[in-house]
């Protein structure tokens, strides 16, 4: 039988010490991801859902590990992210996809020297 698994992540702020200060607040992402993470329970999706301080690189690598793991072929993996991001050149024979941007959830070094191309923390 065919399973669901959703990650949503929702992050208001970044963490200042990794961004130069700056904390990039935003007010609804908390509330984006968990309405996705309702929906997605309400069609039988299991659900995992971090949210600003528990959305650290080390808790979402590790979510992405348990969807992994208990995935099979035919699965659906839903990742939802609501937060900063940036855009960089996508080679769209890569993707398969018709869009020449590939949205990445946090901002290129070229464009912001200093900040890291990661989640913090």
């Amino acid at each position: 039988m065919t399973k669901g698994i959703t990650l949503s992540i929702g992050l208001n702020s970044v963490d200042p010490k990794h961004y130069g200060g700056w904390s990039g607040d935003l007010n609804a992402c908390e509330a984006d991801a968990a309405d996705v993470a309702d929906i997605a329970k309400s069609r039988g999706f299991k659900t995992e859902t971090l949210l600003t301080k528990a959305a650290t690189r080390k808790n979402v690598i590790q979510a992405f590990g348990k969807a992994a793991g208990s995935l099979k072929a035919g699965d659906i993996f839903l990742l939802f992210y609501s937060g900063h991001g940036g855009q960089v050149p996508c080679d769209q024979r890569l993707i398969g996809v018709p869009f020449p941007r590939a949205c990445l959830p946090f901002q290129p070094r070229e464009r912001h020297p200093g900040r890291p191309p990661e989640l913090p923390g």
